[in-house]
């Protein structure tokens, strides 16, 4: 028989959220604010500002799908993506770059952060490390380059046998 249309909506084909300033609001310490659980993904490169974090997460069950996309810090920016409530779980950090922060490039482990997923990320340039992970987190398929800190720091975390602590 003839083909018929589906009539999906686009958040049926797609089921995430694009991070802008409607969907993910900063307040006075981030450029944007994740407050509710889903799939959140990058539309674009984003660029620091002094004084505030790029992404802050600040709800367990989040993926912050970077989508190949780039945070780059400013002079005074803290964070790329922190999480930064107490008690955070299931929260993924993926696919894509973050460099020349202030403070860490992804940091998960400030709050008691647990049960997340840092994968396939560069982390270049940062003043703290590239990569922070809390207790029970998984690193993997990740690259830490020039970070002042430390490259890659797990607390008690597990890691992928690619992993290299000096990095």
């Amino acid at each position: 028989g003839p083909v018929l249309p589906t009539h999906k909506t686009l958040t049926e084909v797609e089921p995430r959220i694009a991070i802008n300033a409607t969907n993910a609001p900063g307040d006075a310490d981030s450029l944007f604010k994740i407050t509710l659980p889903g799939s959140y993904y990058l539309t674009g490169n984003i660029t620091g500002v002094s004084g505030t974090h790029g992404i802050e997460i600040a709800a367990s069950g989040v993926t912050l799908d970077l989508n190949g996309f780039e945070l780059l810090g400013v002079a005074g920016s803290l964070d790329g993506v922190s999480a930064t409530a107490a008690g955070l779980t299931n929260i993924a950090v993926i696919n894509g770059s973050i460099r020349s922060w202030r403070n860490d490039g992804v940091d998960l482990r400030t709050s008691i952060v647990t049960n997340c997923r840092v994968a396939d990320l560069f982390a270049s340039s940062n003043s703290g490390y590239g990569i922070k992970a809390g207790q029970g987190n998984t690193v993997s398929n990740c690259s830490a380059s020039f970070n002042i800190a430390n490259g890659i720091s797990t607390l008690g975390g597990i890691t992928s046998p690619d992993f290299d602590p000096r990095a």
